[in-house]
Parts: structure tokens; C-alpha cells; sequence
């Protein structure tokens, strides 16, 4: 089995790929532009843009994630709860460093200091970076007819068959590696807990019966 770091993936088209790709592009343009306006206000600018696109980014992923939950009325397990909480306050805390980050720069405009080191900004983007992977992306809700990892919606008439691949202690509990088949194609991979893995072994066999 390839180690695979992302808690969970699944072949299933996100609307959130159209933000993910909007960003990307928009902070493509602004490291060239950076690039070409070394030591001069616009390299500066750069930096805030940065920011306020990382700030639209980790909020936009936040409440699209937010409002699958609600929509389809899941409901996190204990775990999740815990980081969903942790990861709104590391949200908070990544806007109010934005702000702070922000004011600092235009102050050094003003001044006419432009050589702003990048470690500042990566020191208030990997904070919230992590958060985004291992809490955001590492819940886990269930509801009648499907379940939530991470951003992805899976619908358990979609899963016939669930092989469990491996088991792995950590300090939060056991966890096990699963692969999900839907015929005979795998469409994903997750990491759960083996109470959320018979969780949802059981979800999927009730949702079965009751189609018969």
C-alpha cells in the first residue's frame, strides 16, 4: 500500500475546483508581478495581495465545507467537532494576523521601506496551511443518506463494497485505511477511526436493505 498523506480522495467533481483554480491563477500573477517590481511599492502591494487571497482561499474552503454539513444535515462525530472548533479559532486568528500583516506593509510603503522579507508572509500563511490539511480536510460527519471527509459528499447507495487495507495506532485511537468500491471500480480511499469505520459499514449495509 503507497503511503498516502491526505486523509481521505475521492473521484468526485468539487464546485470548489473552480475557486481552487481562480486562485491559483491569481496568485501566479501576482508572484510575477512581484517578481518584475523588485524594490519598488508594487512588490509590497504583492504582499497584501497574497494575503487577502490566502484569506478568501481558507474561508471560502471553510464555508463551502460548512454548508455541505448543513445542507445535507451530517453531523460531526466527537473527533471532528474538536478540530472543526480548533480550526475556526486558527481561522480567526490567520484574519486578525492579515490585518495586522497588512497595516505593517502599507506602513512600510509610507516609509518607502519595500525590501519586505517572504518569511513574513509564509510565517502567517503555514499556521492556517496546516490547519486547512489536517483539521479542515481530517472530519468526518454522517447523516441518513450520506457522509462527509474532508470537503467530499459521498452517498452510501454509491459504495458497494468497503476493503479495509490497513490499521495503524496513534495517540487519538486506532485508525483504519479503507479503499470504497462502487461495481468494480475503486472511486476512493479514506482514513477513519474504527469507530467511524463500523459507523459507516453500518450506514451502508442499512441503506442497502432498505433498497431491497
Amino acid at each position: 500500500m503507497k503511503t498516502r498523506w491526505n486523509k481521505s480522495h475521492y473521484k468526485i467533481k468539487s464546485n470548489f475546483l473552480y475557486v481552487k483554480l481562480s486562485i491559483f491563477v491569481l496568485l501566479c500573477v501576482t508572484i510575477l508581478l512581484m517578481y518584475l517590481n523588485q524594490y519598488n511599492a508594487i512588490y509590497n502591494i504583492g504582499y497584501i495581495c497574497l494575503n487577502i487571497s490566502g484569506v478568501f482561499y481558507f474561508a471560502g474552503r471553510y464555508y463551502f465545507v460548512k454548508k455541505n454539513l448543513d445542507k445535507n444535515d451530517l453531523e460531526l462525530t466527537d473527533y471532528s467537532k474538536r478540530i472543526f472548533r480548533i480550526h475556526r479559532v486558527i481561522l480567526w486568528l490567520y484574519f486578525i494576523m492579515v490585518c495586522i500583516s497588512n497595516a505593517a506593509f502599507l506602513y512600510c510603503i509610507y516609509r518607502g521601506f519595500y525590501n519586505i522579507k517572504v518569511w513574513i508572509w509564509y510565517a502567517v500563511l503555514l499556521p492556517a496551511l496546516y490547519s486547512d490539511s489536517a483539521y479542515l480536510s481530517g472530519i468526518t460527519a454522517f447523516g441518513e443518506q450520506k457522509y462527509a471527509s474532508g470537503e467530499y459528499i459521498i452517498e452510501y447507495s454509491d459504495i458497494n463494497k468497503i476493503c479495509e487495507l490497513k490499521n495503524r495506532n496513534t495517540i487519538q485511537g486506532n485508525i483504519v485505511f479503507i479503499s470504497l468500491w462502487k461495481g468494480n471500480m475503486e472511486f476512493g480511499y479514506d482514513k477513519l477511526f474504527i469507530d467511524e469505520y463500523h459507523k459507516l459499514r453500518l450506514l451502508v449495509y442499512q441503506n442497502r436493505r432498505n433498497k431491497e
